[in-house]
């Protein structure tokens, strides 16, 4: 990641105010959440002097994949979407679509059209319907109950 991380903010989370720093974090350079967080904690580490190995270890792509092939073989969708996350920077619905469209899923319309949290609206044509419907019952029970 090639981002700064401010002074300020280094300084905020120094202080045990990590969240207020990674949501600055995420304002000023437009991060996703895991993005910040991983980010803040690595120039935390290159500021104390203390490195992390496994942090500079790279993966090739095939290696990505073949881990995430066999999370998906295992039945661990949710690891397949946590591998795709942390090696290619990408969100967490990406991902999961992503690895759906791999399982061989096809995308709902929820998942193409709606942001996370989102509730479906549905159109008012079965209400209506419904409604014409209760609508011409009581209109015919009226005309045959007459005598």
């Amino acid at each position: 990641m090639s981002h700064r991380v401010p002074e300020e903010i280094l300084q905020l989370a120094r202080q045990g105010e990590k969240v207020r720093a990674i949501a600055l974090l995420r304002e000023q350079n437009g991060l996703g959440l895991a993005q910040a967080k991983q980010l803040l904690e690595e120039r935390l580490e290159d500021a104390q002097g203390k490195p992390n190995p496994a942090r500079h270890q790279r993966f090739t792509p095939e290696d990505v994949m073949t881990a995430i092939d066999a999370a998906l073989a295992s039945g661990e969708k949710l690891q397949a979407i946590k591998l795709l996350c942390d090696s290619t920077g990408i969100g967490l619905l990406e991902a999961k679509q992503r690895i759906e469209q791999r399982m061989g899923i096809a995308p709902t319309h929820a998942d193409r059209d709606q942001s996370p949290g989102e509730v479906t609206r549905s159109s008012g044509w079965p209400f209506l319907a419904l409604l014409l419907a209760a609508a011409a019952t009581a209109v015919l029970w009226y005309y045959f109950s007459k005598p």
